[in-house]
């Protein structure tokens, strides 16, 4: 009988790996981008609430809802953020400041 030195991986083997490895990467990928979409749109969320807490209380101090969101229109502004007003840190998000009703909304632009 004569034996077969086979080594390696033929050709059809390896193309088969790698579709595979190409099917699985298609599938995974837009779930990971997703997910950094999702966790910048919390993180925007976490902070509009924290923002509009702070509006709550500047307006039980200061009477009423500031007029406009910069560090200057605030009265004892580091009683509230002694860093300053935040700014949304996220790429593409911002949040508006309604200054009648005293309340913040995000917007998301991606």
């Amino acid at each position: 009988m004569l034996k077969k030195n086979v080594r390696g991986f033929t050709l059809i083997e390896m193309m088969l790996v790698v579709g595979i490895i190409a099917l699985l990467t298609a599938i995974i990928l837009p779930k990971f981008t997703n997910l950094t979409n999702k966790a910048q749109t919390e993180a925007l969320n976490a902070q509009i609430k924290s923002i509009n807490t702070q509006l709550q209380l500047y307006r039980i101090d200061q009477g009423a809802f500031p007029a406009t969101m910069t560090n200057g229109a605030w009265t004892n502004l580091t009683t509230y953020w002694p860093d300053g007003i935040p700014s949304p840190n996220v790429t593409g998000k911002k949040w508006n400041y309604d200054s009648t009703a005293g309340i913040v909304t995000g917007v998301t632009n991606i």
